[in-house]
Order: C-alpha cells, then structure tokens, then sequence
C-alpha cells in the first residue's frame, strides 16, 4: 500500500519533496488537445463505449473537467478511479461522470494511516467527498485491497460500506509487487 500524497494544490511538504524529487515521482499530465486528438483517432467512429479515467490520481488533472466534458462529447461512459482525497474539488465534473470507484482499503482513521499512510485530515476529507456522492446520487464503489494481514477485517469493511452507501463494494486480493509487508491470500 502506497502513501497518499494530499493534493493540495502541490503545495503541500509532501507534493513539494515530491516535485524537488524527480525519481520518485513522474508529474505529467495529457493536454486536453492531445487528449483529444488520441480520442479523434482511436474513436473516430464512436464505437468505443466507457472512458476510465485512471492513471495515479487523476482527479489532480489540472484540466479534468475539460477531459470529461470531452469524453461526454464522445458520447462515451466516464468512469474514474480516485483515492478520494480531491473529491470536493471537482465537484462539477463528479456529478457528470456516469461511475466513480474510491479506492479505500480502511474503514476508519486508524486502518487508513495504517495501511494507506494518510492523515486524519485526508481522510476527514475522503469522507466528506463519500457523503457528498451518496447526497447528489452519483453512482459510486468502494474497493478494498485484502491481504493476509487485514482479511480479518473484511466485515468492519462491509459495515463501512453499509454505512456510506455505495453501489458496489469491491474486494480485491492484493498483489504486493515484491513487498514484504504484505501477503497475497
């Protein structure tokens, strides 16, 4: 499990270490232009049906709602996948996506920091963002990564689940990349 960096604007200890670093770190983002001449090439004839909007945490995007508001032009599904941290500050082109899939892996302050590495005040924010979805009705999941270590804790998982109401609740086995924190079931 990977520590979540607070997008705040890139301001913050961790983005700016992150930006003095460049081997830790990759900061780039597609152009909405060039975005849009991938989609105008691969998917001329709109056949292509959902757009994932994926890749690290991509509501960072500088531009994201310009990149859905050009996915819906090509009549595709927006899906996305966050972290959940940024919620509230793309609020607008939340609420025109069709699916947004949080990534959670904890079901409170204490599993979060253990297994995510994150703040009190990043996740105070993921659940603000959580509330924010189920109150405007947007379609949304939760996924939990599940290792050997915290399967134990898969029905405290399920309650937070019930509690914040998503559409789906996801469990995942978890893939550890040569880590030795954790074990696949």
């Amino acid at each position: 499990a990977a520590t979540i960096v607070d997008s705040c604007n890139l301001r913050c200890p961790n983005c700016l270490y992150i930006l003095d670093n460049p081997n830790k770190f990759y900061n780039s983002h597609i152009s909405v232009e060039k975005f849009e001449e991938v989609l105008k090439k691969y998917n001329k004839n709109m056949q292509a049906e959902t757009m994932f909007l994926t890749g690290g945490e991509p509501l960072i995007h500088p531009e994201f709602d310009k990149v859905v508001k050009l996915s819906r032009k090509y009549t595709m599904s927006q899906k996305v996948e966050t972290n959940g941290i940024i919620i509230m500050k793309n609020l607008e082109a939340l609420l025109d996506l069709d699916y947004v899939n949080v990534s959670m892996d904890s079901y409170d302050y204490e599993t979060f920091k253990k297994y995510r590495g994150g703040t009190k005040r990043q996740f105070d924010r993921i659940l603000e963002g959580l509330s924010f979805l189920r109150k405007n009705k947007v379609n949304f999941g939760l996924s939990y990564v599940i290792s050997a270590e915290n399967v134990f804790e898969m029905e405290k998982m399920i309650e937070f689940s019930e509690k914040h109401m998503p559409t789906f609740a996801y469990f995942h086995n978890i893939n550890p990349h040569g880590s030795d924190k954790f074990k696949s079931l």
